[in-house]
């Protein structure tokens, strides 16, 4: 009997150790692996859970980390040895096959992907994608990461940047580089001038506190332009430098920042200042500033608007550039009034008196506390022009329609003086208003507490020339009557309607380089009235005279340097300096 039951258990021992080893043996037998394989083949698993398979691959390396194989240029013979285990049992097989050279096709798909979400024009900071794509993953490496780094931050300049990205694509351990340039746009004109406009208030901080002698006339990084002028006319402000005086003094600024198209103006406050620089030092600073190295004409094309010719594109030449050999001296002006009393004016050309101004429009428009700076009830000089183009449509032109208009008593439009390349002319007295600044006979406002002066933009004439001229005007009639640049406005400014007048200087965005020249001449006047300038050069032939000192260049075959010579002396003070002009060279704004 124990016999028969050691011989069962034997029995069942020996097919229960035959099912394991078939099963496993099985499972090992019907494995195949492809005569072929791709990358990112991963070997089989075993679908029992008793069973587990154990790889080695030969060469090792060509398999990765996570199981899969690596993507190779070339096919490489591959030995793959399985140890299949149950238990304490296990099976071998040894397979043979072949990995295939990597398909490049992924890598193009890739890209095609990645490429069309890369933009090619970049304004702000970006995001580079990054979602890997068929298993091919991406990485960037910028070549210049000063303007954008690899992961797409961006910092502009004042001009545009481009720059090459170098996109790495990696599927299965091999790599790929594809490249896309990409440029950073400059910024905006309004995006530089809040950036500078931003920064100002700290040099204005630093200048009261005595840490900077000079105020900033431009930004070290961004450029632009910082136009600083005084409210007041008892103080002068010469490009940041600010007049000592021996006593403090309080200052009321105004900083205008403009860059290209877009400006902002903004308004200070130092009070007991003692700080400021020395006569001379502001001599030595400005008047080489005087000397000019380059001088352009313009030329301006017209377009038919409605019923009138407008400016469609003003071009910069070699010929009609202004010499201006700047004095600080009373322009010359031809007084060529239209009546001959008050009264003869009044309800034909003018109106009876000028207003009285509010206080808190004064407070609003300068600062708390701003008088107005004369007895005539001046507040401020209105700049036109003409919108005349016509040949012959010149000052003298206009002088003569403004006498017409007085005889015919049929003014709806008049103004104190016009002005072109040439010539100045006087019409009606500065102390009577005028109506000119479209804005009735607001308290304040340009009619009733300005006077107008229109400018000539007629073809023959000379555009840059007339600017000069005009710019003395109102330099001297703003020493006259106890203003400063502060006190320049536009027809622009006062007109309901916004009419875009001074047409030719808005559509130019030239409004604030004339009130650089006009600040120019004020300063001149402050500063050289009393002096001795001398001004020399050797091509007189070159030129031809315009009005108050102004001349033009003549057209020349080839670039032609002139010689010029500037000698002022005041006092005990002297300066002497000499500068190459280039006529006919290259153009450059």
């Amino acid at each position: 009997m124990k016999r028969f039951l050691f011989i069962c258990m034997l029995g069942l021992f020996l097919i229960t150790g035959c099912t394991v080893d078939n099963s496993l043996q099985q499972e090992v037998d019907q494995l195949s692996i492809p005569e072929t394989i791709k990358p990112g083949y991963f070997l089989p698993e075993s679908e029992n859970s008793e069973i587990t398979f154990a790889w080695e691959v030969e060469p090792s390396h060509l398999l990765g980390e996570d199981g899969g194989f690596l993507a190779f240029e070339t096919d490489n013979p591959v030995t793959v040895k399985l140890t299949a285990s149950k238990g304490k049992k296990t099976v071998e097989k040894t397979f043979i096959t072949t990995l295939k050279a990597v398909d490049e096709s992924i890598f193009i798909l890739a890209w095609d992907y990645y490429r069309p979400n890369i933009s090619s024009t970049i304004t702000r900071d970006t995001s580079f994608p990054q979602t890997p794509y068929r298993g091919v993953e991406v990485r960037y490496e910028s070549t210049n990461p000063d303007i954008i780094t690899n992961d797409g931050k961006v910092t502009k300049r004042t001009y545009d940047q481009t720059v090459t990205i170098n996109c790495y694509l990696t599927y299965r351990g091999l790599e790929r580089m594809f490249t896309k340039e990409v440029t950073v746009t400059k910024y905006s004109d309004s995006a530089l001038v809040n950036l500078i406009r931003e920064w100002v208030p700290t040099q204005v901080e630093a200048f009261q506190r005595g840490e900077i002698a000079v105020l900033p006339v431009t930004h070290p990084e961004f450029g632009g332009r910082i136009r600083w002028i005084s409210q007041d006319s008892d103080v002068l402000v010469v490009e940041g430098h600010v007049l000592k005086k021996d006593v403090p003094q309080d200052l009321h600024l105004v900083s205008d920042v403009f860059f290209g198209s877009d400006d902002f103006r903004m308004t200070f406050y130092l009070e007991n200042f003692t700080g400021g620089s020395t006569e001379e030092e502001i001599l030595n600073a400005w008047l080489p500033l005087l000397l000019p190295t380059q001088i352009l004409g313009s030329k301006n094309i017209l377009q038919q608007e409605g019923e009138w010719l407008a400016l469609k594109e003003q071009v910069r030449t070699n010929v009609g550039g202004v010499f201006n050999r700047i004095d600080g001296q009373v322009p010359d002006i031809i007084e060529s009034l239209v009546g001959t009393t008050d009264e003869s004016y009044i309800g034909k050309v003018a109106s009876s008196e000028r207003l009285n101004v509010p206080q808190s429009f004064l407070d609003e428009e300068f600062y708390p506390g701003y008088k107005m700076p004369n007895n005539l009830k001046i507040l401020w000089i209105v700049v036109h022009e003409s919108g005349m183009p016509g040949e012959g449509q010149d000052a003298e032109l206009l002088n003569r329609v403004m006498h017409q208009k007085m005889i015919n008593n049929e003014a709806e439009s008049s103004w104190h003086y016009s002005v072109d390349a040439y010539e100045i002319y006087h019409h009606i007295p500065n102390h009577l208003p005028a109506w000119h600044a479209s804005d009735g006979s607001t308290a304040g406002g340009g009619n009733r507490n300005g006077i107008g002066i229109e400018m000539c933009i007629n073809q023959d004439g000379n555009y840059e020339g007339a600017m000069h001229n005009n710019a003395k005007l109102i330099a001297f009639l703003l020493t006259e009557y106890n203003m400063t640049v502060a006190n320049v406005r536009r027809h622009y400014d006062f007109a309901p309607d916004k009419k875009q007048c001074p047409s030719y200087m808005i559509r130019t965005n030239r409004y604030n380089e004339f009130l650089d020249m006009i600040n120019k001449e004020y300063i001149a006047i402050k500063l050289l009235k009393d002096a001795t300038v001398e001004w020399t050069y050797d091509r007189p032939d070159l030129f031809e005279a315009g009005g108050n000192n102004l001349l033009y260049n003549k057209a020349v075959s080839e670039p032609t340097p002139v010689t010029i010579k500037l000698r002022v002396t005041k006092g005990n003070y002297t300066f002497e300096k000499e500068q190459i002009l280039i006529l006919g060279g290259p153009i450059s704004e």
